[in-house]
This record gives C-alpha cells, sequence and structure tokens, in this order.
C-alpha cells in the first residue's frame, strides 16, 4: 500500500511540433504585415494632405497670376488704343498691339513646351 500511496501523479507532455514553430512565426509574419500596412496609411495620409495644400496653393498662385497678366494685357490695348484714337496714329497704335499679340503668343508657346517637357 505504500507504493500506491507514493506514487505521484504523471505529467503528460506533448512534444512539439514543426507546426508549432511555423505558427509562432505566422504570427509574428501577420502582426510585422500589419504595422506595416498601418505605417503605409499614415503615410499615404500624409502624402494627400500635402497634395491638398499643393493645390491651395497653385490655385491662389494662378488666380494672382491671372489677375496680373489681365490688368498688364489690359494696359497695353489702353496704350494702343490711346495711340490710335488719342494721338491719331494708327500704324504706331497697331504696331504695338500686333507686338503684343506675339509676345504673348510666345509666352503661350513657352509655358506650353515646359508644360510638356516637365511630365
Amino acid at each position: 500500500m505504500n507504493d500506491i500511496e507514493k506514487k505521484e501523479p504523471s505529467v503528460v507532455t506533448i512534444a512539439k511540433t514543426d507546426m508549432d514553430h511555423f505558427s509562432s512565426i505566422a504570427s509574428d509574419f501577420i502582426g510585422a504585415i500589419s504595422e506595416k500596412s498601418k505605417n503605409d496609411l499614415v503615410i499615404q495620409e500624409k502624402q494627400i494632405q500635402l497634395q491638398e495644400k499643393s493645390l491651395t496653393h497653385k490655385a491662389s498662385a494662378f488666380k494672382y497670376k491671372f489677375w496680373l497678366l489681365a490688368g498688364g494685357l489690359l494696359s497695353i490695348v489702353s496704350i494702343a488704343s490711346g495711340i490710335i484714337f488719342y494721338l491719331k496714329n494708327p500704324s504706331l497704335g497697331i504696331s504695338v498691339l500686333s507686338h503684343t499679340g506675339a509676345v504673348i503668343g510666345g509666352i503661350i508657346a513657352g509655358v506650353g513646351y515646359e508644360s510638356s517637357k516637365s511630365k
């Protein structure tokens, strides 16, 4: 009877298999991919905010350039019409207008060439 009382309960252990190691590697991999996805999302959100700021800045710059060009063109046309009607010298006024048109055409062509070159 002493032999029976002295027996301790035996603990059954299951040997680890290759799949147990694989599950820890797989969970680490999934965690790393998840963290990378979160970081990519944060980067994309920051890029979107930067692009929105850039578009806002470009729109405001375009507005000021437009009004500056419109005012300059209007002043040149006013000077040319003053030469034609006030000084009664139409050849000089038309010369000013034609040269202004040539300069504006050159500017538009240069801007178009530069924008196509940058793309």
